[in-house]
């Protein structure tokens, strides 16, 4: 098999009676812009894996599942038990359940609808002084999703969406003041996963899930107005059984009869939970941030460009949406305000994907651009009233499942979290530093229409050749992400409150790992260490005072498991995430709270990787990454203070492998 670089040399010295059509001229110059890392070996006799007879995901299943949790919970207060503010904490938990399913397949594509019930342990408390606590319990959640999968040999690698149910117990208390609520939370069930059949019934599965919950508004918070929200980040494990499953007759050959290269267009829809917040030093309120989370529907266009060689896709996409996102919590008598309205976002991403038979199972990074309108203040004084129209330019990462419908429409699901940093250099609300940000996880469908030459459409099963992924490999890796580091106080150096720190990082470092390969199944484990750019503050009351963050390094130690197909590999990754993190909040030149510590979380991913060269890979990554709480009390015993930090980051990676 002949790299992409010597096809296009190749074509560039042929007679120069031969007329190059434009289209090919475009293609021949950006083949070559990045051909030092799509270049393809020919396959080795001795490492291509080749299966006739697949798992059949068709029917019912059922099974168990257990797992763990990095959640967190958010009481807010408009002149409530301790005035003005939000108190988030995050606490680890587990949680195990039952799940059951129902696939269809055709061809490569696996689509159906899945219920799950868990019963759990998260708990987040918080007491301070004498007789005050913050508390949340989530008894037990259910989900109720559509799966959408790429199904290749024994594996099946899938995007869900859908609801969530959460039955929660919230209490925030002190002395005589209390707000509480009971009840089943609705909200957004978002993720993706890898399952693997071992047995011609019994499957095993991996999967990351996120579940928001919007804000449950309190109507007697405590003599004011309030609310509660939470969220979760999910890793679980599951085993299924599935009384009907059978094997199938598999095509060996790559059986494209179309394509994915070129250009298409499309419109999708969408459903997010989308969630703003204002921060305020000082402010209208004193000190302290309150944010709203609240569900919304979007539509939009799309454009984009795909190359494809052999199984792996590389793009380009682009795309406008208008959503229906708008929060505002009124308060004292509707005088008071603090309000937000995305007006429009769009994102530009690259996708990466592994594409067999009439189906593309993919992960998308790029930047967003988020136009929204804020305000926060007394409505009846438009001295007191502050209002910021701005343009944020933040992170967006996700995966999806793509399928041919006919030769020229496809239909996709995808899962998008949109990450934005603060606007806060510069900005005063009430003449004091403050600061607005926002950020939405999206669960949308989409239907692209292909301008190229047609889609394979092919309903038999393909199951594609591939090389051997096996072995030890090592690599360097960048990263970009956003962010956030919170400072969450009770009777603190500035009463009560919290104060949250978004914005841009960088980061740079090495990998190690090692793969074993069963057919298309590739699996293994994975180190990295990455130096990061982290090192932000918050300066206000005129530089006296200080909240800051500093991770000088991210490291993680992850599970891989994924589908190889050709020259290219889709995985889903999931493990332990260690930081070095240091927070300081206060007094600017002594601080009241200061940590320094290494710092364990989890984290979730999912990639693309290329074998470029004999020994060479090329990837891009998403990962989300999220730490429970750390409690200080050097300010008080009685009055601690948390600090809370998470990341969304976009990788690329470059690795060499090594046979033993």
């Amino acid at each position: 098999m002949q790299s992409w670089v010597a096809i296009v040399l190749k074509a560039k010295t042929k007679s120069s009676s031969e007329t190059t059509p434009p289209l090919s001229m475009l293609k021949t110059a950006l083949f070559l812009s990045v051909a030092g890392l799509f270049t393809s070996p020919a396959f080795a006799e001795d490492s291509s894996l080749d299966i006739q007879n697949v798992r059949d995901w068709t029917g019912l299943y059922g099974g168990v599942h257990t797992g763990g949790l990095i959640g967190r919970t958010t009481p807010l207060e408009y002149g409530g038990i301790n005035d003005y503010g939000e108190y988030t904490k995050a606490e680890a938990a587990l949680l195990a359940g039952l799940q059951a399913g129902y696939n269809r397949q055709h061809g490569n594509f696996v689509y159906g609808v899945e219920f799950d019930l868990s019963k759990t342990n998260f708990n987040v408390s918080q007491n301070y002084g004498s007789d005050g606590s913050n508390e949340a319990t989530w008894n037990w959640l259910a989900t109720a999703r559509a799966r959408a999968g790429l199904a290749v040999g024994d594996g099946l690698f899938y995007a869900s969406a859908g609801l969530a149910f959460v039955d929660a117990d919230y209490n925030f208390v002190e002395g005589s003041s209390e707000a509480s609520h009971s009840g089943i939370h609705t909200g957004l069930a978002v993720g993706a996963g890898y399952e693997h059949a071992f047995d011609q019934n019994w499957s095993l599965r991996a999967d990351y899930l996120f579940v928001g919950l919007p804000n449950k508004g309190i109507t007697d918070f405590g003599g004011g107005y309030g609310t509660f929200t939470s969220s979760a980040h999910f890793g679980r494990l599951a085993l299924n059984f599935a009384p009907g499953s059978n094997q199938r007759e598999a095509n060996s050959d790559a059986g494209s009869s179309g394509t994915w290269d070129g250009l298409y267009v499309g419109a999708n829809a969408a459903a997010l939970l989308g969630r703003s917040a204002s921060l305020e030093y000082y402010g209208h309120w004193d000190y302290s941030e309150y944010t709203a989370e609240k569900w919304a529907a979007a539509g939009g266009l799309l454009a984009g460009y795909n190359f494809q060689h052999g199984n792996s896709v590389l793009g380009v996409e682009a795309d406008v949406n208008l959503p229906s996102f708008s929060t505002k919590h009124q308060f004292s008598n509707a005088n008071y305000i603090n309000s937000s309205k995305w007006n429009w976002y769009s994102t530009l991403r690259v996708r990466a994907g592994l594409n067999v038979g009439n189906t593309l199972g993919y992960v998308t990074g790029g930047v967003a651009a988020v136009n929204a309108d804020y305000k926060f203040g007394e409505v009846s004084d438009p001295d007191d009233l502050t209002k910021s129209k701005t343009t944020h330019l933040g992170l967006a990462i996700g995966a999806g499942v793509e399928t041919a419908i006919t030769k020229r429409i496809s239909a996709r699901l995808e899962y998008l979290h949109i990450a934005l940093p603060e606007d806060f250099s510069g900005h005063k609300i009430n003449d004091e530093a403050g600061s607005f940000t926002s950020s939405a996880d999206i669960a949308k469908v989409s239907v692209s229409y292909s301008l190229s030459d047609g889609l394979n459409t092919s309903k038999e099963t393909t199951l594609p050749k591939t090389i051997d992924w096996s072995g030890l490999y090592v690599g360097a890796l960048v990263d970009g992400s956003i962010k956030s580091a919170t400072a969450t106080e009770y009777s603190g150096p500035h009463d009560y409150g919290e104060y949250t720190i978004t914005d841009w990082a960088a980061g740079a470092g090495g990998l190690i790992g090692f793969n074993a390969q069963a057919g298309n199944f590739v699996y293994g484990l994975e180190a990295d260490i990455a130096w990061s750019s982290w090192d932000q503050k918050h300066l206000f009351d005129d530089k006296s005072e200080v909240n800051s963050s500093r991770m000088p390094w991210l490291a993680t130690a992850r599970a891989r498991a994924g589908l190889a197909a050709g020259n290219g590999l889709l995985y889903a990754t999931a493990g332990v995430a260690i930081a070095q993190t240091e927070q300081n909040f206060g007094d600017a030149r002594n601080p009241e709270a200061s940590v320094k510590k290494t710092h364990y979380g989890y984290v979730f991913g999912a990639g693309v990787e290329h074998n470029f060269s004999q020994d060479w890979t090329a990837r891009l990554e998403g990962l989300r990454v999220a730490f429970p709480s750390i409690t200080d009390k050097s300010f008080s015993d009685d009055y601690p203070i948390n600090f809370t930090s998470s990341s969304t980051m976009v990788r690329f990676g470059l690795t060499k492998r090594f046979k033993l």
